[in-house]
């Protein structure tokens, strides 16, 4: 078994040796810029389009860099029993090296927090999910910005330049159509699925959107935007909201409530005060469940947000204009 740190150096060296042209893309992502470097351009247009509305000329140092490539054939120096449950590798992840093999893509991600550099290393770019490019980078994204004291958060954002709110809840309480509707109504879009917390702000970090059939039923006008129209039967259709409606988006805005959702069976929707306590599980489960190196640190950093801002539970009714309504009142 080689030493983390050597197996991170002998990756980088795969990168080096694996580069068929050098492409290198820069963004800047909640104040900090990210230079992400591609082997070849194919790997670029698979994993950048949710980026693309961060994307700038940059001729400042990067605070953070990204090696992005694939080697079909490669083996790794451990057996299948090293993985833990969300991939981690057994010996191979210290304070300074993060390793974690993802067991459904099969990209194995490398984050030096002492060079403030990563690897994203994929296996075989033929089988990676078609929900990949909808939230790309996120374990890096989420190591490097954690340490910055910035959160990557499974939430939807939505408002105004002068203020937003955050939309908590699990994978179906309603964040996108929330959103959507939101987007409907006049306000900017920050976030659908993801976003980073620094302090009491929200920053944009994926301009993308993955919709249910349901959800699409009632949006019919973004199905001429969706990338995926021939969809395998259960699979969401996902789209870039940079493509086609750029103006609507916001980078960044104050916090100005934390909102719960919860779906209702009748037409009405409503609002209701919550304690901050009622407010950090759907926000922090999510989060915590889906990211790995998560523990205190991200809990307590979840927590301070909701303890910081007022707290509601939004009960969304079948009438998608009410929802807008009772944000308006807040913001």
């Amino acid at each position: 078994m080689s030493s983390p740190v050597l197996f991170f150096d002998l990756a980088y060296q795969n990168f080096l040796a694996s580069k068929r042209q050098e492409i290198q893309a820069f963004y800047k992502i909640a104040g900090s810029t990210v230079s992400i470097i591609f082997a070849e351009k194919e790997l670029m247009d698979a994993l950048t389009p949710a980026l693309e509305h961060l994307e700038v000329t940059s001729q400042e140092p990067s605070d953070l860099t990204i090696c992005v490539w694939d080697s079909p054939h490669v083996e790794f120096p451990w057996s299948p029993y090293s993985l833990k449950s969300r991939g981690e590798v057994d010996d191979y992840n210290t304070e300074q090296i993060y390793t974690v093999l993802d067991i459904h893509t099969k990209v194995l991600h490398l984050f030096d927090k002492k060079r403030n550099l990563a690897l994203y290393w994929i296996k075989n770019r033929s089988q990676l999910p078609w929900w990949i490019g909808g939230s790309p980078l996120q374990l890096i994204f989420h190591w490097w910005f954690r340490c910055r004291e910035v959160q990557l958060t499974h939430a939807a954002a939505v408002g105004y330049p002068k203020g937003g709110v955050l939309l908590a809840g699990k994978s179906g309480s309603g964040k996108s159509t929330t959103a959507l509707s939101c987007m409907k109504a006049g306000m900017s879009y920050v976030s659908e699925d993801y976003c980073l917390l620094s302090e009491l702000w929200v920053h944009s970090i994926y301009n993308s959107a993955k919709i249910g059939e349901k959800t699409l039923h009632w949006f019919p006008e973004l199905e001429q935007h969706l990338e995926n129209p021939h969809r395998a039967k259960g699979d969401k259709g996902f789209l870039f909201h940079h493509k086609f409606q750029p103006e609507k988006i916001l980078l960044a805005c104050p916090l100005k409530a934390v909102l719960t959702l919860k779906i209702e069976e009748g037409k009405d929707s409503w609002l209701e005060p919550i304690a901050p306590e009622e407010a950090i599980g759907p926000l922090s489960i999510s989060t915590m469940w889906q990211l790995t190196h998560t523990g205190p640190t991200v809990f307590n950093h979840l927590k301070r947000v909701t303890l910081a801002l007022p707290c509601y539970r939004l009960h969304l009714g079948a009438d998608l204009e009410q929802a807008p309504r009772w944000i308006e009142k807040i913001l």
